[in-house]
C-alpha cells in the first residue's frame, strides 16, 4: 500500500479521493479541483492518507472525460 502524507502527494501521484456522495450506483471523486463521478463498480486501490486508508483511483487507469 502506497502512502502519503498530505491530499497534494496524492494528487501528484495521480490519485482521485474519495468525495461524499449518497448515490448508491456511482462514486464521487476529487482529483485536484475537480469533482467527477465514476460507477460503483470502477476497480479502486487503497492508500495510506495521513495514516487512515482509503480507497482512491488511480486516474491513468480509469479512462475519463478531460478534467
Amino acid at each position: 500500500m502506497k502512502c502519503f502524507d498530505k491530499s497534494a502527494e496524492v494528487f501528484a501521484a495521480g490519485y482521485a479521493l474519495p468525495w461524499y456522495s449518497v448515490e448508491r450506483t456511482t462514486r464521487a471523486w476529487r482529483y485536484k479541483d475537480h469533482i467527477f463521478k465514476t460507477p460503483v463498480d470502477v476497480p479502486v486501490e487503497r492508500v495510506s492518507l495521513a495514516g487512515d486508508e482509503l480507497d482512491a483511483l488511480h486516474m491513468e487507469s480509469y479512462k475519463h472525460e478531460p478534467l
